[in-house]
């Protein structure tokens, strides 16, 4: 997807948190790229979503989270489910056969602590 960093802050332990804007709004994350990103470019990115969907449907905790909202747009044999976000956004959820279907609105709940933007062509 595309997006475009609008906060950029690099923490005490040197990773870099960002904001970006994307087709979906605002999106908080680790920026996983040797350079820090530059506010304002447009990157073209992928998002890592680590966790069990059954573990991203519970509210969690951690005070700074997000919900993601999307469509499951396809289910593995193995139940790992592609998650449209937006229309040029596909993620990857792990799941358990058969705790998702095709077409099924999802809700996710994402800490943004672990929520990785990894950048490519850069």
């Amino acid at each position: 997807m595309m997006a475009t960093p609008v906060e950029v802050r690099v923490g005490d332990d040197g990773r870099v948190r960002v904001v970006v804007d994307c087709a979906f709004g605002a999106l908080r994350g680790v920026w996983r790229a040797a350079a820090v990103p530059v506010v304002g470019h447009l990157y073209h990115v992928e998002l890592t979503i680590p966790g069990t969907l059954a573990h991203l449907r519970v509210r969690h905790a951690e005070p700074e989270y997000q919900v993601l909202a999307g469509v499951v747009d396809g289910v593995d044999e193995d139940g790992m489910i592609y998650l449209r976000l937006a229309t040029d956004c596909l993620t990857m959820v792990e799941a358990l056969p058969g705790e998702a279907v095709v077409g099924q609105e999802l809700s996710i709940h994402v800490p943004d602590s672990v929520l990785e933007i990894w950048p490519f062509g850069v």
